[in-house]
């Protein structure tokens, strides 16, 4: 991380505590992770993981894929807060979309903006020009308040009455900047809505099944808990940049998404430090149920009570011949 982005990164922190907002900040250690600051506003109707990045043309693409599950998984917004785009300074009050429009870029400022003075951007970034948001059930309402024709309308604007009713047929609808304009300049109204980032409709890629990667730790260990779900038929989601070592779901059961903070063997004081910031990150998140971490020690079981972490006995796992049992297992609080 530079000092430019280290710098965004307390300033992010700063504006949503400063809105009475909670939030954990992850630590980049031991591994680099997809989140720097997740928060919940204080009734929980907002939540975001922002990663800060420098430019967010080179973000990885992986990274930007865990953020985005990270997001489904907590039902959080995932939001990047970029600098710079290609060789450009990301715009003011202007949303970027990333990952195939899965993930929302902006700027430090236009946050600001967002938190502190509820100004929300009102363009999109796009190549080839801006997109503006206009209200189509309230288009129509102009249009036959003044008593325009689709026809007519669609004349003065030279485009098909086909798009005029498209437009009005959504609540909301993206259009080209020259194409407002001339509702505006005709209907004598500014229609320009603004974009409220946090009400976007929420995009997931595909989750797909995997396996441990060679960067988790204790690796033999992972393999051989996650060899044990996949026999019992449990979906498992391990990461290699996500504050969490692996998410699972046991079918047929009801608020089945488990989070597994950590597999571990001999805890020591900076698996602590990540196991207690994971552990405020649900807290904080206080929907979900509780994190857990697999630990192959005795001590280690005293170590994540110290931190509010439910230990999970790996010996246990392993003696699982059914998920019922895993069930079973995980409901120990």
């Amino acid at each position: 991380m530079t000092g430019q982005t280290a710098h965004v990164v307390d300033e992010v922190e700063k504006t949503l505590r400063d809105e009475a907002f909670n939030t954990t900040r992850i630590v980049n250690t031991p591994k680099t992770h997809c989140c720097d600051v997740i928060a919940t506003s204080q009734d929980h109707s907002i939540s975001l993981i922002t990663k800060i990045v420098e430019n967010i043309d080179t973000t990885e693409k992986e990274m930007m894929i865990e953020m985005l599950l990270l997001g489904y998984f907590l039902k959080a917004t995932p939001i990047l807060i970029g600098i710079y785009n290609r060789r450009n300074e990301l715009e003011d009050n202007t949303v970027y979309f990333r990952l195939d429009g899965h993930i929302i870029a902006i700027n430090l400022y236009t946050l600001i903006q967002i938190i502190k003075h509820n100004i929300h951007p009102l363009r999109i970034a796009k190549r080839g020009g801006y997109l503006y948001k206009i209200d189509g059930e309230e288009l129509k309402q102009l249009r036959e308040e003044q008593s325009f024709s689709r026809k007519t309308l669609s004349e003065k604007m030279r485009i098909s009455t086909k798009t005029i009713a498209e437009y009005e047929r959504k609540k909301s609808v993206y259009s080209q900047l020259h194409h407002v304009e001339l509702l505006e300049d005709i209907l004598s109204t500014e229609i320009k809505k603004p974009i409220h980032i946090f009400d976007l409709p929420k995009k997931t890629k595909q989750i797909i099944q995997n396996r441990p990667s060679a960067q988790s730790q204790h690796i033999e260990i992972a393999e051989e808990i996650s060899e044990i779900l996949s026999e019992l038929g449990i979906f498992q989601f391990w990461t290699s940049n996500s504050p969490f070592d692996v998410f699972f779901l046991i079918p047929g059961y009801e608020n089945n998404l488990q989070i597994i903070s950590g597999v571990f063997s001999n805890i020591q004081e900076e698996d602590l430090n990540r196991l207690y910031n994971i552990a405020q990150m649900v807290k904080i998140r206080n929907k979900m149920g509780p994190v857990r971490a697999i630990v192959e020690e005795p001590q280690d079981v005293k170590e994540c009570k110290k931190v509010g972490i439910i230990p999970i006995e790996s010996k246990k796992l392993k003696t699982a011949k059914e998920a019922k049992e895993i069930v079973k297992i995980l409901s120990i609080r």
